[in-house]
Parts: C-alpha cells; structure tokens; sequence
C-alpha cells in the first residue's frame, strides 16, 4: 500500500482543475465566479485507502528503460489560439499598454470565468492580426470568439447578483469593445460604437463607484474612462456626466501631476468642445473664442512637463529617408513619444478649426498655419527614433542586426542589413500612424511633407509589415485634399487600441 498524500476536500470542479477552493458554503467562490454548479466537498474520512503497488512497479520500471518519446509529440505546436493569447499578454499587457495590467491575473485560461476567457481570447487573436503581428486569417477564429464572448457574457448578465458582484464581466465588457474597435467592427455614427462601454458604465453604476478602492479596481476604472473618453472624441459627442466622476474617483489614487493624466484632461475638455459644436450649444460667433482657449492650455502644457519629459534635437550624420531634413527628437520612450503626439495632431485640429470659423485676411490666419507647419515638423521629427532603422532607430535592434556601417566613415549604411522587428517594435511604429495622418493631410503642411509621410507609410508596410500603412499611404498619394476625415481614418486604424 502507499499513502498518496492528504486527499482534497476541494469540490469536484476545483480537484479536476487544480484551482484553490475555498470551500465556502454552500458554493465555492470559484464555481461562483465560473457561473458554474458546485456539487459540495468531499468528506475525506470516508476515502478508502488505495492498492498503489501496480502503478509503484510500472513507475519503477519506467526509469529503468524509459520510453523515448516521438518527435511529433515532443514538437506539437501551440494552437494559434495559445500562440496570439501569449503575444497579447507579453507584447500589450505586460509591455506596451500597463493600463491594461488588472488582465495578468488572467493570463492562463484556467483562472478566469468562460465568458471572461473567451473575450481575452478574441481580442488575442484580433490583436495579433492587428499591424501586420500576423496573419489576418486570425480574424476569423477571432469573430468566431467574439461572438461565443458574447453570448457568455450575456448569460451572465442574467444573474443580477454575478453583474454586481464578479468585476470580470465589467472587464469582458472592455475587452469586446476593445475588440470592435481593433477590427473596425461597427460604424462610427451608430449608436452601437458605445454599446459596450455604456453597458461597462452600466455594471459601475449597479456595483457602486465607491466598491472600486484596490490598485487593480482603480486601473479599470481608468481603462474604462479612457475607452469612453476616444469613442466620445470619435463621434463628436460630449463625454457623459459618469466619465468625470470615474476620473475624480480615480484621482483620489493616482498622481494627478502625471503629464498623461494631465493632457487626458485637456482631451475631455477636446472631446466637449467637439461635441457642443456639432449640437450648436456654442454660438458660431463664440466657437473661435473657445477654441483658442483650449489650444492655449495644450501650448502651456509644454512648459510643465518634467525633465524626463522633455527632448532635444538631433542633426543625423547623413541624410536618410526616414529623417526629414536630418532633424529628429529622441524620447525617453514610446508613451513619452505617443503622449506629445497627442498634444500636437489634437493642436493641428484645433487650428484648422480656427481656420474654418475666421478670415482667411485675419492675423488669426496666419498665426494658426504658423502653429500647424511648426507642429507638423515636430509630428516629422518625432518618427525617426522608431523607424530609421539605419541611425535613429538603430538602438533598438539587437546587436546581431544592427546595421553595418560602410568602412571607414563611422555611419549606418543608409537602409541597413536584413533585419526583423519584434511586435513592440512594430507597435511603436504603428502609434505613429495617426499623427503622422493628421499631420500629412492638412491643407496647410509645408510643401513636401504630405509626400515624405506618404513614403514612410509604404516604408511601414514593407519593411515593419504594418499592412495598413499601405492603405494609409494611398489616400496620401491621391491628388487634392484627403477626402476621408481624421476621425474616420482613426477607427479604420483601430488606433484606439493603441491609446496608453
């Protein structure tokens, strides 16, 4: 006979599993969480000591001439499923958005509910599609998850008690909107562009602001108001009363002195802006007064941001393609990089606003094109460091691939050696997409620059794979004005998933 150690008491779901139960009664929390039965715990006294001396002999035995395992067993590939789970988790949870990081607990399927699962595992894979990470064929297992997410979520939905108190359907909720706007799934204008996030703002309403006090539950909160705050912008309409109070519950747990925070707060007053001009609550005498107000408050927030914050310019030793006019701004990092792109393309737009409502003889004219062309350099200068692979963004390649440098002038070769980029490297030149857009199709650039954008885009496509770059590029190369709207181009991007 061999004792096996202490039998579980642990219900049946638990044991098989291998989940810790916390064998409250009469349910235990995870069956709860799982929306699934508990049939009870077992009563160990009644557990019969078992006869183990056959698998004792073969155990034995095996180790004295072990069975050599198959090659095709030893290397059975993951699933495209595990595959894009494990690329979402390391290349976006853990790396590129931290807003995101309440989802690590998460990260093995065997620790979250069905329904809360499913919505990780269609955003995996739509994720992976996303920016030329992989094959687009991962969009249609990913819809076929989506809609399984979906329905689970639904269902438990239905059991008041589990939508007040299980956070993961709140965050199933922002995870499926986070999907449709990955995959461009719904049209901008309809209401379903917010159905997601208005059910999100519905689950905090039932549960209570006031339940949401630990640093993850604070974290969705600030997911949820950021997804609330872009799909308001997109859609030109003012951010519901809820959004600022999720915000002012938040700042009471966060550094309210954090540049992102700070220029977040500028957006919400962007987002209002927009939204009162569409309805006519602002006179059409009073919307230039406005505007230039805000634009003041983006201008201001430059002299603010700390030292780590600010940048310097660099000359490149050479000219390069991907440099314009050899000017380029090195960042601390990418959010550092992404945070000012912010402040200038939503400058850009406000100016051009201006420009809409005045004179073209007014000095309020010229003053805005001045503050466009000036800010359309900086979108320019801001795109080097992460896709000059020959000079400006040669730090980033490992050094088995970094460039070689021609003899004897102690330059990068101007396109570099064959080299691959990894998904965090192709993020960040994903986030340049949008401003570098904005900056390019306004009718004000400088001359040029709409072509050397258009060219950094096929760049882009080519070398870092991002196959929307192309796409990009080719509303860039038409003659005359760019006939798709910024807004539109950004949901067409699925930028939104990019917001950190």
């Amino acid at each position: 006979m061999v004792f096996c150690g202490r039998p579980s008491k642990a219900c049946q779901r638990c044991r098989e599993r291998k989940l810790r139960c916390d064998l409250r009664i009469p349910s235990c929390g995870q069956c709860n969480r799982a929306l699934a039965k508990c049939h009870g715990y077992r009563d160990t006294r009644q557990i019969q000591i078992r006869n183990e001396s056959q698998v004792v002999r073969m155990k034995a035995l095996q180790k004295v001439t072990p069975s050599p395992i198959p090659s095709r067993i030893r290397a059975l590939p993951l699933s495209l499923e595990a595959q894009a789970r494990d690329m979402f988790f390391r290349f976006y949870v853990n790396g590129f958005s931290t807003t995101w990081s309440f989802l690590r607990p998460f990260y093995h399927p065997t620790y979250a509910p069905l329904h809360l699962s499913m919505s990780i595992d269609c955003v995996s894979l739509a994720f992976v599609s996303l920016g030329g990470c992989a094959d687009e064929a991962a969009l249609v297992p990913a819809r076929e998850k989506y809609a399984s997410a979906l329905r689970m979520t639904n269902k438990a939905l239905q059991n008041k008690n589990s939508a007040s108190n299980d956070v993961t359907i709140l965050v199933s909720a922002l995870l499926l909107d986070l999907f449709e706007k990955m995959t461009n799934t719904r049209h901008r204008g309809s209401n379903s562009w917010t159905s997601h996030i208005d059910g999100a703002l519905g689950l905090v309403r039932l549960r209570g602001i006031d339940k949401f006090q630990t640093p993850e539950a604070v974290r969705i909160l600030v997911r949820l108001s950021t997804n609330l705050l872009i799909s308001c912008i997109a859609i030109d309409h003012r951010i519901p009363d809820e959004l600022q109070e999720l915000r002012d519950h938040a700042s009471t747990h966060l550094n309210v002195d954090d540049p992102k925070w700070r220029v977040t707060d500028l957006s919400v007053q962007y987002a209002n802006l927009r939204g009162d001009i569409r309805t006519g609550a602002i006179p059409s005498d009073k919307i230039i007064a406005r505007t230039l107000e805000l634009d003041a408050k983006y201008a201001a927030i430059r002299a603010t941001m700390p030292p780590s914050w600010q940048y310097t310019t660099a000359l490149a030793p050479q000219s390069s393609p991907h440099i314009y006019n050899r000017t380029y701004f090195p960042y601390l990092d990418r959010h550092i990089t992404q945070t000012w792109n912010v402040t200038r393309f939503t400058r850009i737009l406000l100016n051009e606003l201006i420009l809409a409502h005045c004179s073209a003889s007014s000095p309020l004219a010229d003053q805005a094109i001045e503050v466009i062309q000036t800010i359309v350099f900086d979108i320019c200068a801001a795109a080097p460091q992460y896709i000059d692979c020959a000079h400006a963004a040669s730090h980033l390649l490992p050094e088995s691939q970094n460039p070689p440098w021609p003899p004897g002038t102690g330059i990068p070769a101007q396109d570099g050696s064959p080299h691959t980029h990894c998904p965090s490297q192709k993020m960040s030149a994903y986030t340049l997409i949008f401003p570098l857009f904005v900056a390019a199709q306004s009718r004000y650039s400088p001359p040029g620059v709409r072509s050397w954008i258009a060219k950094q885009m096929r760049w882009m496509d080519v070398h870092f794979g991002i196959r929307i770059g192309g796409t990009v590029a080719a509303l860039l190369e038409k003659e005359g004005d760019v006939e798709v709207g910024a807004w539109t181009v950004y949901a067409m991007l699925g930028s939104y998933a990019f917001a950190a």
